[in-house]
């Protein structure tokens, strides 16, 4: 089991990617899932999902990760029930339609940055006492293969947040290494979830080298390797889940 009596908490674990991302730590063996989401019916609709895995609790939190104090009291809490925090992954995020430039307001990026980027960095730095009293902990962020080519269903809002998830992967990684903390990201191409159900790129599989449009299970299975110990040697990575739509 890759993920066996491991403490993971999941942002944005209410729908999507981060449901199924709950459920594979559940199914490798994790103790505790914390299913983290601004919307707390569906946080504890995944942590009911998650606690009919024979060897797993999963715990439903309404959180909203922009709010710096809500985060840090959430994993105070979480730390102090389970006595350490394994996994984090930054999954939390919103996302903003395809607009003209000109159009985008100031107000568009500081609500996208918000959550996407700030958010991601709250949690991180939230998680750190404790991975560090520990000496050991994995972080995953999901960026987006918008964040490196630009984006070709959203708004410059959300590829330049994705992009900036990359860089703050890089920088957690090489200062966190010293301490035993791997922080890696990855880049989702056009997966199959509720947040693009309306884009019409999402739905076009032919542009996809491998056929099919990807399904959150393909993001999470990812995820649960890099808290791994199989993943052991790799940090400040970002990998790319997006069907060979771009290859770095």
């Amino acid at each position: 089991m890759l993920a066996k009596g491991m403490v993971v908490l999941i942002t944005g674990a209410g729908q999507g990617i981060g449901r199924a991302t709950a459920l594979a730590f559940a199914r490798e063996g994790a103790s505790v899932v914390v299913a983290a989401d601004i919307n707390e019916d569906s946080a504890r609709a995944t942590a009911s999902l998650v606690s009919a895995c024979p060897t797993t609790k999963g715990v439903g939190l309404k959180l909203d990760v922009a709010d710096r104090a809500a985060v840090i009291a959430a994993v105070n809490s979480i730390a102090e029930s389970h006595s350490r925090i394994d996994v984090l992954v930054n999954n939390a995020g919103i996302i903003q339609p395809k607009m003209d430039f000109e159009a985008i307001t100031g107000d568009d990026f500081h609500r996208l940055y918000d959550v996407n980027v700030v958010g991601a960095a709250n949690c991180i730095a939230a998680v750190l006492p404790c991975m560090k009293a520990n000496k050991s902990g994995r972080i995953i962020s999901l960026a987006s293969v918008a964040g490196q080519i630009g984006g070709l269903a959203v708004a410059p809002t959300y590829s330049c947040s994705k992009a900036a998830v990359i860089c703050l992967t890089k920088c957690a990684a090489r200062q966190l290494a010293p301490l035993g903390i791997r922080v890696n990201a990855v880049a989702p191409g056009f997966i199959r979830t509720a947040m693009t159900a309306n884009f019409k790129e999402t739905h076009n599989a032919s542009a996809v080298p491998l056929g099919r449009l990807g399904e959150p299970e393909d993001v999470a299975d990812v995820i649960v390797f890099l808290a791994s110990d199989y993943s052991r040697y790799i940090t400040g990575a970002t990998i790319d889940i997006n069907g060979g739509l771009f290859m770095s």
